[in-house]
């Protein structure tokens, strides 16, 4: 009803813990705005032929008590996938979420009615006093009294590319409103990943309404499709034709709906979305019946770490700053490229999972030749919606050569062979008598373990930095 948050605090806790292989229990508790709740339940596994959920629940609010049973089972049998399940509500059982929606300024209102707005679906409350609609106050916002489901579905036998389902409902919410809903739903797989889907449905409870829903979806490409439906109620008939294109994760991802609904409400809408490297925009415009609209969304981070500042898409999670000590790194997270850091070494990486392990890794290609590092990747875990900084430790060692070293034949000492600098680092000949020697001084002397005994060189060395120094041949004997 308004833009204000509750201002009593409340607090939820859950648990869950895997005892067997076939065994998983649970248990949650919740508690603020005068109402206390608590409850156990189980997952059980009934050998290969399906799974049992149990739950029960108690609550104590002002004095008043009630409690709350759901058990469910899901199998697959002869073919035939079977969901059931079954919550009842006893006494004067609460929640979390009904307690709070007392605290709403709105009275009651009938079933929510579904609106097309800009951007999707939006959800209109039509506004009446309790008295017109023969409700307690604050009766619809309980949960509900009762809330049974069941479903059988199966690929068609002669068809495996088609599918069935036949499915009830039985709801009687917190006010006695009772919905009884009987559907039945038919969909199948047709060539070029197309689908074709059909549903008809009756409400023999306080609501009676009969309705039919038929459509086909057609891809465009990897992320686009289309779909259109015809649907037939108590309005009357709706014909409607949707194209969308999800808006994809990398910078530079293009998004884009049309949707088009004709009959008893006429609405038409069209959005394009856009996913830069700094935000997300969006701009789309909507017409529904005399009612014209337009709007511009804008969506971005400020994020300040590491001595920099960082514009980016938004975020909602954890987030890490790296620091690979150069510029034009490429980073990595999780295996997948990111980008590359700034002319500071920098990058701003806005995905991280909050409270999980995330691996961060850099590709040392394009680092300087004389440059060394100690990893190439890092395992952080950033907190909710706060940023780690992930500092690659680089270092420059100009004191550090290729040299070449060879028998007094001309010959390559074999790989494999120990030396050290006489005051200085060890060092192995690699393939070519290439050696790589740290801690290198203007004059070197080297000793080299052979098969046959021990060989010397002498060899200069001068820094030239961001350069990789090469001497030799130089000759052991």
């Amino acid at each position: 009803s308004n833009d204000a948050y509750v201002g009593t605090p409340v607090g939820s806790a859950t648990l869950r813990r895997g005892i067997f292989d076939w065994l998983t229990v649970e248990s949650h508790a919740e508690a603020g705005s005068g109402v206390a709740n608590g409850g156990v339940g189980a997952a059980i596994r009934t050998g290969t032929i399906g799974v049992a959920d149990v739950a029960v629940a108690a609550s104590t609010t002002s004095g008043s008590d009630g409690m709350q049973a759901y058990a469910s089972y899901q199998t697959q049998l002869f073919g035939l996938n079977i969901n059931a399940s079954s919550q009842r509500t006893f006494g004067s059982y609460n929640d979390l979420a009904s307690a709070t929606a007392r605290l709403q300024s709105l009275a009651p209102a009938p079933v929510p009615v579904p609106v097309p707005g800009l951007f999707g679906i939006l959800t209109y409350l039509p506004y009446a006093g309790a008295a017109a609609w023969n409700l307690p106050i604050y009766g619809n916002s309980l949960p509900p009294r009762a809330l049974s489901q069941f479903s059988i579905g199966a690929p068609l036998p002669f068809d495996r590319l088609a599918n069935w389902n036949l499915s009830s409902v039985l709801l009687i919410d917190g006010a006695n409103n009772r919905s009884n809903i009987l559907s039945a739903s038919y969909s199948r797989s047709l060539p070029l990943r197309a689908s074709l889907f059909a549903t008809v449905f009756s409400d023999f409870g306080s609501n009676k309404s009969t309705g039919v829903v038929l459509g086909l979806s057609i891809p465009l490409g990897e992320s686009a499709s289309v779909t259109s439906d015809v649907s037939r109620g108590q309005g009357g008939t709706t014909a409607t034709v949707q194209a969308v294109k999800s808006l994809g994760p990398t910078p530079g991802d293009t998004g884009w709906e049309v949707r088009d609904s004709e009959g008893a409400a006429p609405y038409r809408e069209a959005s394009l979305s856009y996913r830069s490297s700094y935000l997300t925009a969006k701009v789309g415009a909507s017409q529904s019946q005399s009612v014209t609209e337009a709007g511009l969304e804008l969506r971005g981070s400020i994020s300040t770490m590491g001595g920099d500042v960082f514009f980016s898409n938004w975020i909602d999670d954890g987030f890490a700053v790296v620091d690979a000590g150069a510029p034009n790194v490429e980073v990595s997270y999780e295996n997948r490229p990111v980008g590359t850091t700034d002319k500071q070494g920098l990058l701003l990486v806005p995905s991280l999972r909050s409270y999980q392990a995330n691996k961060i890794t850099i590709d040392p290609a394009n680092l300087p030749v004389d440059a060394e590092l100690e990893t190439t990747h890092d395992v952080v875990a950033p907190a909710d919606r706060a940023g780690v900084l992930v500092k690659f430790k680089l270092h420059s060692d100009t004191a550090a050569a290729l040299v070449v070293f060879v028998r007094a034949d001309g010959t390559f000492l074999p790989a494999g062979s120990a030396g050290r600098v006489d005051g200085g680092d060890e060092f192995v000949v690699g393939y070519d008598g290439q050696a790589f020697v740290k801690n290198l001084g203007g004059s070197n002397l080297a000793t080299i373990e052979l098969a046959n005994g021990n060989c010397r060189a002498s060899f200069d060395f001068a820094a030239h930095p961001g350069e990789q120094v090469r001497i030799g041949p130089v000759t052991c004997q």
